[in-house]
């Protein structure tokens, strides 16, 4: 990353310009001096907070949040893990990542287990990870990363409609289609 950044610099791209993919402190800790912020994936609020100590106040914290939009828990989930599984749940930088942060609840340090890295994820991963129900449901939960200190939220919507990648065959590719245009513009009458 010393040497992209160090290209970037020798390229004359201002720094306020960049954004890199940091989750870890070491990752975040070239971020917050040598780029305008993080847009870190798949992460819950607990992270955008520990990403907004680690940047300071100038870097913008932009995490991605995946959203399905589907009020039944079980099929939403159902969808959304084929997603997580592949390719987090299979790259050390993203279940380490995942397994450092945890999150405060009454004081307690929940730390994501191997339990919940194992398969394609437990519900309470999948749930930390995905917003999912109906538009006002799936609209709220951008407030969650905004109060941990997000100054923007990337939302990625995913729905059943798939194509399998052509290698590795096991990953499967959001279609965008009229569906997922059509959760789009929900999901921004409600934001906005």
């Amino acid at each position: 990353m010393k040497q992209y950044l160090d290209g970037l610099d020798a390229g004359g791209v201002p720094v306020e310009e960049r954004a890199i993919a940091a989750l870890g402190p070491k990752m975040l800790a070239p971020t917050a001096e040598r780029a305008g912020g993080a847009v870190p994936y798949p992460v819950p609020p607990a992270h955008t907070k520990l990403a907004r100590e680690a940047l300071g106040p100038a870097a913008v914290p932009a995490p991605e949040m995946k959203v399905v939009p589907d009020p039944d828990p079980v099929r939403a989930r159902a969808t959304a893990r084929p997603r997580i599984k592949h390719p987090y749940l299979g790259l050390v930088n993203y279940t380490t990542n995942l397994r450092r942060l945890g999150f405060t609840d009454d004081d307690l340090r929940l730390g994501f287990t191997d339990d919940d890295l194992a398969g394609e994820g437990s519900d309470r991963l999948i749930d930390a990870v995905v917003a999912h129900g109906d538009a006002a449901t799936v609209a709220a939960r951008p407030a969650e990363h905004h109060a941990a200190g997000a100054d923007h939220v990337a939302i990625q919507v995913i729905t059943t409609r798939h194509a399998a990648h052509p290698t590795p065959a096991d990953v499967e590719l959001q279609v965008y289609d009229d569906q997922v245009f059509a959760v789009s513009k929900a999901l921004a009458a409600e934001l906005y």
